[in-house]
């Protein structure tokens, strides 16, 4: 066995302490039964008193059994419907249409997103215009959501990024949709976020704190999450905002 030295002892100390404190202090991930969990940081202007728990998922997640999500503490689900637009088929979530089947039939709450290859805004329309086929007669009690965070717009200009965006947001706007914007901290800076501010913001920040200071109604704080009827890891949620009683207000007051 080989000699230890004096650093590596500290190194390894440290290491020890790392440990332990996350173990103490790290938010839990495995939503396995009506457990309560609190929040890090709660963003401004919340609808709710308390917080709601959610997962999001595509077809990565393989064949998920709905009946042992809803008897976790999951209240609601956003699941994925499609990528770029393609209409052949090619960019539709294999899964998508067996999720909100099964998530509905078990009384779990929904929402969807489509995930954004956009680079100019006619790309932004027609990916708008696909996601709608995709999601037509669904009644979703969260919003509609653009994930926008693909390698391929690094390079835009926060003036294309926020046309690109709005296109998307506005086409689904004119056909009836509650929307809201997906992304991450490195691509909100691409956005011009006072001309977006009329749109709800669901953000990525895999921290103890979300370190993002503005509003937001969802917060995806870890994709190493454990739920019970999903194998492997699945994306958490904490929702701060009563959206089902929101858009089933917004749907009455339109009839």
């Amino acid at each position: 066995m080989r000699k230890v030295k004096y650093n590596e002892k500290i190194a390894m100390g440290v290491l020890v302490i790392i440990i332990l404190l996350a173990i103490f202090f790290i938010p839990k991930l495995n939503f396995t039964n009506k457990e309560i969990m609190t929040p890090i940081y709660n963003p401004k202007n919340t609808g709710l008193e308390t917080f709601r728990l959610g997962i999001d998922v595509s077809e990565h997640q393989g064949t998920i059994d709905w009946k042992a999500v809803a008897d976790s503490s999951v209240d609601f689900a956003i699941i994925r419907a499609s990528y770029a637009w393609n209409d052949t088929g090619d960019h539709t979530d294999k899964t998508f249409k067996e999720n909100i089947d099964q998530a509905q039939k078990h009384g779990i709450a929904i929402g969807a997103y489509h995930y954004s290859y956009a680079t100019t805004p006619e790309e932004a329309k027609k990916e708008a215009e696909f996601f709608l086929s995709q999601i037509k007669g669904i009644q979703f009690q969260y919003p509609v959501y653009y994930d926008i965070e693909d390698e391929c717009q690094d390079d835009l200009t926060k003036d294309q990024l926020t046309e690109i965006v709005l296109t998307f947001l506005q086409t689904l706007e004119k056909a009836g949709y509650y929307v809201g914007i997906y992304t991450n901290p490195d691509h909100i800076s691409q956005l011009d976020m006072e001309r977006l501010k009329n749109y709800d913001l669901w953000i990525a920040n895999y921290n103890l704190q979300n370190v993002y200071d503005g509003d937001y109604g969802m917060w995806q704080y870890t994709c190493y999450g454990k739920v019970h009827g999903i194998a492997g890891n699945v994306d958490l949620n904490y929702c701060f905002y009563d959206y089902p009683a929101f858009i089933k207000k917004l749907q009455k007051n339109n009839y």
